[in-house]
């Protein structure tokens, strides 16, 4: 921009104003122009320029007040310049709260009259602050040469979810959750204060700050149990498991902590290995599957289950005894499946199944001679399902932290 210079002392300085006497009063002058070579050319603008040194993150959520650094009352004009390499950005939003610890408090009752003590969900995190405040220049207009970066503030990471309470002790039943972490604040916008701002941008264009991360979900806590007589809903020890690299591994060698593909495609965590006994009750070959009738199978549209025996399969409601990975044996709770919430229905022939291909009619249920066998059931994190033989079967299902008609984790 064209300044106009005077020598004082013998240094040239620049001059902020000019001023003329117009019918006795005295105005500053906005613009001043001269005659050069027959073209009118400006050689006095009036505004103030500013150039930003070094990289600056604001410390209020408005943003940095661009007052500190020029005075909106020197000119009507500002050209502020962000070389290359600096930055201009928003504060971060603040991390969400972590959710609250599991108690007796945060709890739900099951059909044996007993607790779950639930972690609180995580707060979600703030939203981020502005790039810069215009606050102050009104009226004024601003030019923007920006060779480096404006930006508004990230948006700060949910907070974690609480961890779940442990139970009691002896013959308390109990099974925990850990609440769900909180969502990442939203990124804001780089300007603030601008209401009647004349803004004008050259070079890189100013961008927004980017969502918050996502809090982790809180650790479950310790389930105490007396043991439960009877069976399970299981496989035979030959049936082949999808695991998580696309490979198949026998039910009787899985162990907790490997990794399965679930029927929505996502990688799973094999909490547990239930060994039950099959005792007096049938194994069907339902198709190429052989299984207990009351083994929960996934239907073609996976958002359900389909079973031989819906009543027993649904709304059973006991513990299990199951072998975590240092051979102990310990409970799962299993509640009953809400089929106001949770599609399920009787399997007959017709139906149609969820498999590792897509779907499958069933042409073939029938019982077998089978008796006295060591059957093998697996527990699964997420979604609770998994792949045997081919077929997707639920394995210890729960709609209490699992949405099977939206196919998404339930946050408390």
């Amino acid at each position: 921009m064209a300044k106009t210079y005077k020598n004082i002392g013998g240094a040239w300085y620049p001059i902020k104003y000019i001023w003329k006497n117009i019918s006795g009063t005295w105005t500053k002058l906005k613009k001043a122009y001269k005659n050069i070579g027959g073209t009118w050319q400006v050689v006095y603008s009036g505004a103030v320029d500013y150039t930003f040194t070094s990289s600056i993150t604001a410390t209020s959520s408005t943003g940095i007040l661009l007052s500190s650094y020029v005075n909106p009352s020197d000119a009507d004009t500002f050209n502020i310049t962000i070389p290359s390499g600096i930055v201009i950005s928003g504060i971060t939003g603040t991390i969400g709260a972590t959710g609250a610890a599991g108690s007796p408090t945060i709890s739900i009752t099951n059909c044996h009259n007993t607790s779950t003590y639930f972690g609180g969900n995580g707060g979600n995190g703030g939203v981020g602050g502005y790039g810069i405040d215009f606050t102050g220049f009104t009226g004024k207009t601003i030019n923007l040469i920006i060779n480096g970066t404006i930006k508004g503030g990230n948006g700060g990471n949910g907070g974690n979810g609480g961890n779940a309470a442990s139970g009691g002790t002896g013959t308390t039943y109990s099974i925990t959750y850990g609440g769900c972490g909180g969502a990442g604040g939203s990124g804001q916008v780089w300007n603030y204060g601008d209401g009647g701002v004349t803004i004008n941008i050259s070079g890189n264009s100013p961008v927004s700050g980017t969502t918050g991360g996502i809090g982790a979900d809180g650790a479950n806590g310790t389930y105490y149990w007396t043991p439960a007589s009877g069976g399970g809903t299981c496989f035979l020890y030959n049936a082949k498991v999808l695991m998580s690299d696309g490979s198949y591994k026998e039910i009787q060698h899985i162990v907790p902590n490997d990794k399965v593909l679930d029927m929505y495609g996502k990688v799973q965590k094999v909490l547990y290995l239930d060994r039950p006994l099959q005792g007096n009750r049938i194994l069907y070959k339902i198709n190429n599957l052989i299984t207990t009738d009351d083994h929960p199978i996934c239907n073609a549209d996976r958002n359900g289950f389909l079973a031989l025996n819906v009543e027993n399969s649904k709304n059973e409601c006991k513990f299990y005894d199951v072998i975590d990975e240092k051979g102990q044996i310990i409970p799962y709770w299993y509640d009953f499946i809400d089929t106001n919430k949770t599609n399920f229905g009787e399997l007959i022939i017709g139906s149609k199944v969820a498999t590792v291909s897509g779907e499958e009619e069933i042409k073939q249920i029938i019982q077998t001679d089978l008796i006295d066998k060591q059957l093998y059931s697996l527990v699964v994190d997420g979604s609770h399902t998994y792949s045997v033989d081919g077929y997707f079967v639920g394995g210890f299902i729960s709609d209490k932290d699992f949405d099977y008609r939206k196919g998404m984790k339930i946050c408390k």
